[in-house]
């Protein structure tokens, strides 16, 4: 209502302000008292009492108004002004609109959390894998590990049904031996089995350098059985350890790498990613490599994240970092962005 009656007061001070035509006779008394009176009738502002105000002022203008007339103009622009608030009022409610708790959800940011507990393991029992996969009612702890084996068996093109099943026996009655086109089905398989490992473990040597700067790690699969095992090596130390004895940041970033690499170009894309103390077990330099990556994300994902390092906040993009802190009710508070700051 306030915006209704402020359209009419400002069209009548405008008029009152305004010097009609000789021509025009009278025009601009009759349109103040008209506009005067549509001001005292505005104590609603409903569809009809504006298609009703709109009909009464067009019919105060002449039939042909002076080309030159500056009071028709502006009764023009109220009219459409007016009309603009009309359409507003015809637009209905959102709890009004039908699936509209569906469309709100759709267009929802989602959010997507990362923690250590999807760390991999260097020793992973496939037909755990395999199972789990499949499952939706596993906990927070073990559905972490299985997004994560998901995101690596996806990365490398590999299938852990099939690499499980490639490293199988053909099952034998108690007694009988296998005849010796069985025994060299196997071993094909088997062959098979350490090629498709090895060209994996070949690319995510490659696409792993390309971001982790801290040495030129070469990863190695095995498979034994139901066993599928992750073996790291460098220049530096040629022997090859398994990936849990390797360092902690080592393990947490090839991880977080697999997971946010993959999954924001999937199910995570434009999710915001939420990070609490990424990186906490890598060394300064690790970490400037790490924020080195999360620029290369926040081209697909927005990243929030907590940090204590100095080494985790760029100091030429400091509009992006805010304080917090515990206020006095125990609560957190945020610092807003300084208006000195540019970006």
């Amino acid at each position: 209502a306030d915006s209704y009656l402020g359209i009419l007061e400002g069209a009548r001070s405008d008029i009152a302000a305004m010097s009609g035509l000789a021509k025009e006779g009278n025009l601009k008394e009759s349109l103040e008292k008209l506009l005067s009176d549509q001001c005292c009738q505005a104590d609603g502002a409903t569809v009809v009492d504006i298609d009703g105000a709109i009909s009464r002022i067009r019919k105060g203008l002449p039939a042909e108004p002076a080309p030159t007339s500056s009071l028709v103009p502006r009764i023009d622009r109220l009219c459409e002004k007016l009309l603009v608030e009309r359409n507003k009022l015809k637009t209905p409610a959102p709890e009004d609109l039908q699936n509209i708790q569906d469309l709100i959800a759709e267009n929802l940011p989602k959010f997507v959390y990362y923690s250590n507990y999807g760390n991999l393991d260097s020793e992973i029992y496939l037909p755990h894998v395999v199972q789990n996969l499949k499952r939706d009612d596993l906990g927070a702890r073990e559905a972490a590990k299985a997004r994560t084996l998901r995101v690596l068996f996806n990365f490398v093109t590999l299938q852990p049904k099939e690499i499980l099943e490639l490293g199988q026996d053909f099952p034998m009655a108690e007694g009988r031996t296998p005849t010796q086109e069985e025994i060299a089905e196997i071993a094909t398989k088997k062959r098979d089995r350490t090629i498709l490992l090895n060209s994996a473990a070949t690319m995510l040597t490659k696409r792993f350098g390309e971001w982790w700067k801290q040495g030129d790690y070469i990863f190695e699969f095995q498979a034994d059985g139901d066993h599928f095992r992750i073996w790291v090596s460098d220049a530096k130390r040629p022997e090859k350890v398994e990936l849990e004895d390797r360092s902690t940041g080592l393990q947490w970033f090839l991880s977080f790498y697999l997971v946010f690499l993959v999954e924001s170009r999937g199910e995570h894309r434009n999710a915001i990613l939420l990070l609490d103390e990424p990186g906490l077990s890598l060394h300064p330099l690790a970490q400037r490599d790490l924020s080195l990556f999360f620029e290369n994300l926040a081209q697909t994902n927005q990243l929030i994240y907590t940090t204590h390092s100095p080494f985790l906040v760029d100091a030429d993009s400091l509009d992006r970092a805010r304080k917090v802190y515990v206020g006095p009710d125990g609560s957190t508070k945020g610092l807003r962005r300084p208006s000195s700051w540019k970006r």
